[in-house]
This record gives structure tokens, sequence and C-alpha cells, in this order.
């Protein structure tokens, strides 16, 4: 399986600078790909490795001695290639971030302020500036076996960063051995980065005092909730089941279904009677309303006869009188004898006077006949409507008896529908009152036998068998680069969430033999992210990986097991420095060691050592 660099390198640091206002600065460089610093005890070596890690957002850190005149500590690094420097005091929970690689605070290049710890409104964590650059601000991981959720953060990360000498050569897994004694969040985070999925679709199981809070306060309601659904049931259907009051209300809705028919029916023949009654009413009025014209209409012809009488008396007076002017008379004149032509005259009025008067006579008279053969038959008309009348009258009598004597049945029939409606209603009311005390109850038998629901097993939160499997692969291939002793047969143990070498688990091993096996873990991990194009800071930083090499009677490790002793007759300090320079395109790698290390010839492998109090040279750190 060959090397696959994703393309970027996710983290690297290139300086650490210590400042102080009576102090000269103090600056370890780290220029090269693979940076070994080794030395006497006591020198700081260990200490500069808990400064890195300190920039990286540990909260706090013990000052040794001689670290007390500084007061700010400054960390020139890159992320995806871009250039940083983070200012920190020392101490402090307050970091600055500039653009760049600097050495003193420029208010030009400032970019931003962050903090470590619990923060204030207002105030942003570190890790935004770490895990926004890597793309990683939403991974969750399960810190529990209830699934409970924690963010990734950089101090996660620091297991895989940082190995510090009391982890490298402890007996815990190499993913366990963190800043946080919190073994589930470190194994699943290790399962992220092998695998790239977070726990984000993992539902999150409720917690065991919540959960008999929340199940007693839905007790409480159900029962509170049925007891006043009990108050609304009526008294005589409290000790009925359910089917025995739908059997009642199944007999009370036939005989709703036959009164209606009944009451349809009572109906019906009221209807009939009254439509008759509309019927006869209406004819009633029309003839009265004819009654009523005749009787005027005959009070008028009346008053015309009269007419006609008086003009008939008046025009007959008038003709007997021309007639009787006109009677004798020849036109002469009675005095004289004479004949005059206005006598002639006034002879000739009279005689057209007397012909005019016959002819109107006659006309009235003519008109008298029409009008009494005309009153004649409006009488007639009007004696049968006044016995249409009253016949019209003593039916609507008859039809008021009818009616009279249907309502009573109807009203009854309307009543008795009316109670069995209400008795309907009342069951209905009922069955419900019941059915929803029924349901409570249900709920109540399901909320008392719930159980808390069973946490998610730890296997639920494993790699799968063909990723560790090919971490074992990778791990294996480390192995025999560096000429590890053995068949190098690497297996995975879940139990230890730890590896076996040769069956061998490594906490059974020596102390030197503990801090290599941890090494090539972090670099196995490291090895199967960038094949599989997979997250990682890019970054390892180890404090004492040879510790094997160490020298029994000076070292506070004491003397050496037997797998020490055997490892120690290897070349494998050699090649396992070699082996980082081969790998180094991939990785930044920072090299803590007691031990003289061997001949690296190479530009990716420098060396700077702290020679101690009674050296020219580099004494330590400060």
């Amino acid at each position: 399986m060959s090397l696959k660099d994703n393309g970027k390198l996710e983290m690297e640091v290139h300086s650490i600078q210590f400042t102080g206002d009576a102090v000269k600065t103090v600056t370890v460089d780290f220029t090269t790909r693979v940076k070994i610093i080794n030395g006497a005890s006591n020198t700081g070596k260990s200490f500069l490795v808990d400064c890195l890690d300190y920039m990286l957002g540990k909260e706090s850190i013990d000052k040794i001695e001689q670290s007390k005149a500084y007061s700010d500590i400054s960390l020139q690094l890159s992320l995806n290639s871009k250039p940083f420097t983070l200012f920190r005091g020392f101490p402090s929970k307050e970091l600055e971030l500039y653009e760049g690689h600097i050495r003193n605070r420029r208010s030009d290049l400032h970019l931003s302020d962050y903090k470590v710890g619990t923060l204030k409104k207002g105030e942003v964590n570190l890790n935004d500036f770490f895990m926004s650059h890597w793309l990683q601000r939403n991974i969750k991981l399960a810190k529990n076996l209830s699934a409970e959720k924690v963010s990734l953060t950089v101090r996660l990360l620091s297991v895989i960063i940082c190995s510090y000498e009391e982890r490298i050569i402890n007996k815990k897994s190499p993913i366990e051995s963190g800043e946080r004694d919190d073994k589930t969040i470190n194994r699943n985070l290790f399962n992220y980065l092998l695998t790239g999925s977070d726990y984000s679709s993992f539902e999150e199981l409720i917690k065991k005092d919540k959960f008999d809070g929340e199940k007693s306060g839905r007790k409480n309601l159900l029962v509170e909730l049925i007891d006043k659904l009990k108050v609304d049931v009526e008294y005589e259907y409290e000790n009925e089941s359910i089917k025995d009051l739908k059997k009642y209300q199944e007999k009370v809705e036939e005989s709703i279904s036959k009164n209606k028919l009944l009451l349809t029916e009572a109906q019906l023949s009221v209807s009939e009677v009254l439509n008759l009654k509309k019927q006869t009413s209406e004819e009633l009025i029309e003839k009265n309303e004819r009654l009523n014209s005749i009787k005027a209409n005959l009070n008028n012809f009346e008053h015309l006869i009269g007419i006609y009488n008086s003009d008939i008396k008046r025009l007959e007076s008038q003709e007997e009188a021309a007639f009787l002017l006109s009677v004798n008379h020849n036109g002469h004149c009675g005095v004289c004898g004479n004949k005059s032509n206005n006598i002639c005259s006034d002879l000739t009025d009279l005689e057209r006077l007397n012909r005019a008067s016959l002819a109107e006579i006659e006309k009235i008279k003519r008109n008298k006949l029409e009008l009494d053969l005309t009153i004649g038959s409006i009488n007639k008309e009007y004696k049968d409507l006044v016995t249409a009348v009253s016949n019209l009258n003593k039916t609507l009598t008859e039809i008021d008896v009818q009616i009279a004597a249907r309502t009573p049945v109807l009203q009854e029939n309307d009543l008795q529908n009316s109670l069995l409606m209400k008795q309907y209603s009342s069951y209905q009311a009922n069955i419900k009152q019941l059915e929803m005390i029924e349901d409570l109850q249900l709920k109540l038998q399901k909320c008392n036998s719930e159980k808390l629901p069973k946490k998610y097993k730890s296997p639920d939160f494993y790699p799968t068998d063909e990723v560790i499997g090919e971490f074992c692969e990778i791990y294996s291939e480390v192995l025999s680069k560096i000429r590890y002793p053995g068949n190098k047969i690497v297996t995975f143990d879940f139990k230890q969430y730890d590896v076996l070498i040769d069956g061998n688990p490594r906490h059974l091993n020596g102390k030197g033999v503990r801090a290599i096996l941890h090494s090539v873990f972090k670099i196995a991990t490291l090895l199967y992210c960038s094949r599989k194009g997979l997250f990682h800071p890019k970054l390892i930083i180890l404090d004492s990986p040879l510790v094997t090499y160490r020298d029994p009677t000076e070292s506070k490790h004491g003397g050496l097991s037997k797998d020490e002793q055997k490892l120690a007759g290897t070349k494998l300090s050699y090649y396992f420095l070699s082996y980082l320079n081969e790998i180094s395109q991939i990785a930044q790698f920072i090299i803590i060691e007691n031990i003289d290390v061997p001949d690296i010839n190479c530009d990716e492998v420098s060396v700077e050592t702290f020679h101690g109090e009674n050296s020219s040279a580099r004494r330590g750190l400060f």
C-alpha cells in the first residue's frame, strides 16, 4: 500500500517564542519536517511539549522555575498553508490571532481574539479558529453509551497530536491517554478519524433521572386527567361498560328511526291538511275580494239608474213644454195677425228641441235596459259568491277541527323524538368520556410499564472489521519499516482498544516497548487517514518514544525489562527516525528525547540538543 498525500498539510508549527520584560527572548524553531530535541534531564524538553499544547488551547500550565520570568508565548504556525501567529499570556486564558509569521504584535495584522475554558457572552473559543480552517465545526462525537453529543475540538484532538512522556509509556490505549480521561469520547474520536463518519445520526438516549422525572410527571398528569373525566361521567353510567352503553345506544337509535317514520307520517298528514287550509283560505280571500268588488259596482249602478231616471224626467218635461208651445200655432202674431220671421224661427227651434228630447229619452231608456240586465247578472253572481263564501268558511272550520285532532299526535311524536335524541346524546357523551378514560388508562398502563431505554452497546460505536483490519495492516507495515522484532502480526483488542503484536497485548510490555508501540499507533492512524483522504491534524509530537534506549543507571525509569533489553539491542531507533523522514511529506514530527540520537543524514531531519547547565552551548529551553 503506497503513501497518499491528500494535497495539503493540515497544520505545521514553525516556531515558538517566549518573551518577558527583563529577559532575553527565547525561540525554538521547527525548520524541518522532523525536529528532534534531545538532551539532559531537567532542561525543559517536556515543558516545551506542554507549552506547545498550551498554545493549542490547553486551559492551564504549571510553570517551571526557569519560565517564571517570561510573560508571553507566541506560536508561529500554518493552517492549510496559511501563515498565522498566536499570542498568549503566560499564563492567560486569552489568545490573540495575527496574520503572518511575526515576532511582535502588530495592530494592522490583528485578526481576532479567542479564549479557552468557560466563555462569557460575546467571547469566541479557540476551537473556532482551528475547526473552521479544518472544516470540522459541525462534527459530533458520542461521549457515552447514551449517545450524548459533544463537538469535535482541538482539545480532543490533542490525544492524536501530543504524546507526553507519562502518556507514551502508559498502559492505557494510545487513543485513551489524552487530556480527558473519557474512554468513550476518545474511542469514538478514533472511530471518526478512521471512518470520516461522526455520531450526528445516533439518537440521544434519555438519562435515568430525567426518564424517571418525565415518567412520574406523565403518570401524575394521566391520573389527574382520568379523575377529571370520571367526574363528567353521569352517575348511572359510571359502572357501565362501553360495550353495554353502545348496545343501549343502538336500541335508542332504532327507536329514533321508528319514531322518525311515525313523525314523518304525522307531519305528512298534517302537511296535507295545512295545504288544503292554505288553498281554501286563498280561495276564500279571492271570493271575498270579488264580493266586495260586486258590492261596490252595485252601489255605482244604483246611483247610475237614479241619474238615468232623473235625465228621463227632465227630457220628458222639456219635450212636453216644446209640444205645448207649438200646438195651434201657424206663425202669425196673435195681436196684429201679421207673420214674423222671428216667430217662425222660434217655432223651428221648439220643434228641434222636441225631437232631440225624444231621441235622448230613447237612448237613455236603452242604456237603462242594458244596465238592468247587467245588474241582474251581477246580483246572481253575488248570491252565488255569498253561498260559496259560506261553504268555504264551513270547510275552514272543518279543517281546523282536523288540525286540532292531528296536532297532539305530532306533538307527542316530536316530544318523544326529542327525549330519544337527548338519551342518545347522553349515551354518546358518556361513551366518549369512557373511551377517553379507557385510552388514558391504557396510556397510564403503558407509562407504568415503560423502562429506561437500553444504552447502546460499545460495538455499536466500533469501526467495522474491514476498517480495523486495514488499520492493523498499516500498523504492521510501520513495524516492518522500523524493523520491530517478531512476526509483526497485528490484531485489535476492542476490550483494551489497543493492538496485540503477535498475540501479545501492548500494555503487557515494558515501558520502552509500550512507548514505541504507542508511537506506531499514532503514526499508523496518520497514515490511514492520509491514504483514505480523511481528516488528520498532520502534526505529531512524541515525548520520549525511544525511552527503551535510556541509560538504566541515570534514567528515572530505572532498569530495562527483558523485552526492552531485546529491543535496545536492535537499531530500531535509527530505522524509526529514518522512517519519520520517509513519511515527512505528509506530516510534521516533533520528537523529544533524552538519548543520543542516531546520525540520520537527511534534509528533513534536524536535531537540537539541550546540553545542561555545565555546557557552553544551549543549556536548555530557557
